[in-house]
């Protein structure tokens, strides 16, 4: 009777076993389903990520190719600028002492035959059959160019690049109004050849402008062909300046902002700023050596308003661009 007792028990005991073994590795299956469902969640994720990466890069090829056919297209009208379409040769006038050619006037592709009066000792005359202007102009450099300043319109436009006598260069615009049939002009812009740029939308961007405040110094201005036909300059809120470092030679107190009831940033004798950008009329934005930005505030030409002294005698530096 004992030993039946004991198989039972053993019996019992291996069933038990069995079971208990089985539970663990149902345990371990059910682990495994779902690591494995979070591997392939990740595996989604990373995928998706992947997608919308190569997307970007593809967006990004997109614009880069945009951009370098932009900027084609910009190199090859300002290369179309700056070819002379016609070299004077004052030696070789008519008897009129002037010159003669056929141009596309009005971007239509028709060319109406063009007289040119261009000598050193006349006023400059444009004509033809059946309109003309004549005007004076300063130092005509002997050549002209046709451009297409205006994007709708296909009017075309003469440029005369001359040398003032202070020596600085500027171009004289012209341009025959087929409504009318009138030659008008259109305005004088600084500067010429490679410091000029005709975008094509309506505009003439010169980096010669002459800065209205301090010392000799130039800045990027854009000028705007108006409905009435009028190269017109339009006004920044802020011009770059050249980043002239200075030294303080007294002490000086500037403004947060460019309100009157901005803070102070107080610098003392022998500390640096370095320029920044300008109204053009009486406000100078500046940068400390420690990276702050604050204003500086002037009266007329150089006096600094806060000291009532003129600029050379706060600061040390500017000069070296005076000229």
């Amino acid at each position: 009777m004992l030993q039946k007792m004991i198989v039972v028990v053993m019996g019992l005991a291996i069933i038990s076993g069995c079971r208990d073994s089985g539970e663990v590795a149902s345990n371990q299956i059910n682990v495994l389903q779902i690591k494995l469902a979070d591997m392939e969640q990740k595996l989604n994720e990373t995928q998706q990520k992947l997608e919308v990466s190569i997307q970007q890069l593809e967006e990004s090829e997109v614009k880069q190719q945009k951009s370098a056919l932009e900027l084609q297209n910009s190199q090859d009208t300002l290369q179309k600028f700056q070819e002379p379409h016609m070299a004077i040769d004052w030696n070789s006038l008519d008897s009129l002492g002037e010159v003669h050619e056929d141009l596309d006037l009005n971007g239509d592709g028709s060319v109406v035959r063009t007289a040119i009066l261009a000598d050193h000792g006349n006023p400059l005359r444009i004509s033809t059959d059946a309109a003309s202007i004549a005007m004076e102009t300063d130092g005509l450099d002997g050549t002209f160019e046709t451009v297409q300043i205006g994007k709708t319109d296909k009017s075309r436009q003469l440029a005369f690049p001359a040398t003032g006598p202070s020596g600085m260069g500027m171009t004289y615009f012209f341009q025959y109004n087929k409504d009318s049939m009138i030659f008008e002009y259109l305005g004088v812009v600084p500067g010429k050849g490679d410091a000029l740029k005709i975008t094509g939308d309506g505009s003439v961007i010169t980096s010669q402008e002459h800065g209205a405040i301090l010392y000799t110094w130039f800045h990027e201005q854009t000028y705007l062909l108006s409905i009435d036909h009028k190269l017109k300059l339009m006004p920044q809120d802020l011009y770059l300046m050249p980043p002239e470092k200075l030294i303080l030679k007294i002490n000086l107190t500037l403004q947060k902002s460019r309100k009157a009831s901005s803070t102070g940033v107080i610098l003392k004798k022998g500390e640096e700023i370095t320029l920044i950008a300008t109204d053009d009329k009486e406000w100078i934005q500046v940068r400390t050596k420690a990276g702050v930005e604050a204003w500086l505030a002037l009266d007329g030409y150089d006096t600094v308003r806060s000291l009532k002294l003129p600029f050379e005698d706060v600061f040390d530096g500017y000069l070296s661009h005076a000229g």
